[in-house]
């Protein structure tokens, strides 16, 4: 209670106010859906009616994969969701209410690393004012703001614990680690390197009791193996890796390679190889063997794809958030990402002939401020006067992700760190504006 009281009015009058016009466009347009929407919706009803995982539609013919796609965590939301209303504006309120609370916990951040709370408020202000990927995200059934706020707790939890080595501590992160690996598969390595500065801090204090909070992160993962398991034979914490792994890293450094129509042509080939397996695991195993070989047969186009998606990851300005919001009409159109590895510089060209104006202008302003906080990002790297623990934090977090979502560097991808890349923006305003203001 005390952390809110701390708030300023203008800060909570600003949060409300812009998610309320947001979720307003949201329910006019009702653009609420993607389509990976639908799967946590049948997800959410199969563990009801059925107890599984599976993230499809029941009564189609059975896609296998989908038993291992998604984690429950989000389903499992949506299911409490519906407790409220069978309305799915509900989750959207929710989500919202979700949103604000990550934004004012970022704000509390700020204090944590010794900004000022006035110039961090203002500052906070305009950074979410050029990222609508947050606004339009929280209005979407969609698990990114969710995401988010796990890796916020995560990030400040993983702060406290720097600054006191204490067994309560190291419950908090294992706890929020184990609901990360039930929210979003990409979790898991990031897992890792927590548990590590874990052993690392134990060693160090000669803490070695520190330690026993952290199986609970093994024993969360080992019993999401033992439930796809019992869903598909096979031992594995999930579907995503090989099939992300063979349809973008593998697919698209073939088209970077041979063009489009050998790209599809190998995939599709590969996915008649793999649909004729006898076992789950014989499927999953050649998938993701295929796509090594692919990568391994060209590694200079893999690298440049996979260097080329990193870039994207900073400075994507969200053409696809904000066409999806309006219902703009873009059939035909799939996607900048793909058209431009398909067709080049050409396809950015054609994109600009085709855009609504006033969405073009919005999008350029985006993709101005990306570069502008990009820069930023990497400047506070360097910036000997923050301290050096948060320097190398803020890189961990959001270096994880822009390497795990590897060849695809899509604005989505980025809106779970966005408020960690934002530190960088607060402490460059400080040091540049307020030093020239004091000259």
């Amino acid at each position: 209670m005390k952390l809110l009281k701390e708030i300023p009015t203008r800060l909570w009058l600003f949060l409300f106010g812009i998610h309320a016009v947001y979720f307003l466009v949201a329910y006019f347009f009702g653009n609420i859906y993607t389509v990976d929407s639908y799967g946590y919706l049948h997800q959410a009803a199969n563990l009801c009616n059925h107890h599984s995982w599976y993230a499809e539609d029941w009564q189609a013919p059975v896609l296998v994969d989908y038993f291992s796609f998604r984690p429950p965590l989000y389903a499992c939301f949506i299911i409490f969701c519906k407790f409220i209303s069978d309305s799915n504006f509900v989750i959207l309120i929710i989500q919202n209410i979700i949103s604000i609370a990550n934004l004012l916990l970022l704000h509390n951040i700020y204090q944590r690393c010794g900004l000022d709370k006035k110039n961090s408020m203002y500052v906070l202000m305009v950074v979410l004012v050029f990222y609508p990927a947050q606004f339009v995200h929280a209005n979407l059934v969609m698990t990114e703001i969710i995401f988010q706020g796990l890796l916020l707790l995560l990030f400040y939890r993983t702060l406290i614990f720097v600054q006191s080595v204490r067994v309560i501590n190291v419950w908090w992160l294992s706890m929020l680690l184990s609901i990360a690996l039930l929210t979003k598969p990409v979790i898991i390595l990031f897992s890792i390197a927590i548990g590590l500065l874990i052993f690392y801090s134990a060693y160090q204090e000669k803490k070695l009791y520190l330690i026993y909070p952290l199986l609970m992160v093994p024993v969360t993962f080992h019993l999401i193996c033992l439930q796809n398991k019992h869903s598909t034979g096979y031992y594995h914490f999930s579907s995503v890796k090989p099939i992300f792994h063979l349809k973008y890293n593998a697919k698209y450094t073939l088209l970077a390679k041979f063009g489009e129509y050998y790209a599809d042509s190998t995939i599709s080939a590969v996915m008649h190889q793999v649909n004729s397996k006898p076992s789950y695991g014989l499927r999953y195993e050649t998938m993701q063997q295929q796509g090594n070989q692919v990568i391994m047969q060209y590694p200079f186009h893999y690298v440049k794809l996979f260097a080329k998606g990193c870039i994207a990851f900073f400075i994507d300005p969200g053409r696809y958030d904000l066409f999806h919001l309006f219902g703009v009409n873009d059939a035909g159109f799939n996607g900048l990402y793909h058209e431009f590895n398909v067709h080049g510089i050409t396809a950015l060209s054609n994109f600009v002939k085709q855009a609504p104006l006033g969405l073009l202008l919005i999008l350029l302003l985006n993709i101005c401020w990306n570069i502008l906080i990009t820069v930023c990002f990497v400047w506070f790297l360097f910036y000997k006067n923050a301290p050096i623990f948060l320097r190398v934090l803020v890189f961990v977090f959001v270096a994880y992700i822009a390497v795990a979502t590897g060849v695809l560097g899509l604005s989505r991808y980025r809106v779970p760190v966005y408020p960690l890349i934002s530190i960088a923006m607060v402490f460059a305003y400080q040091h540049f504006y307020l030093s020239r203001k004091h000259v």
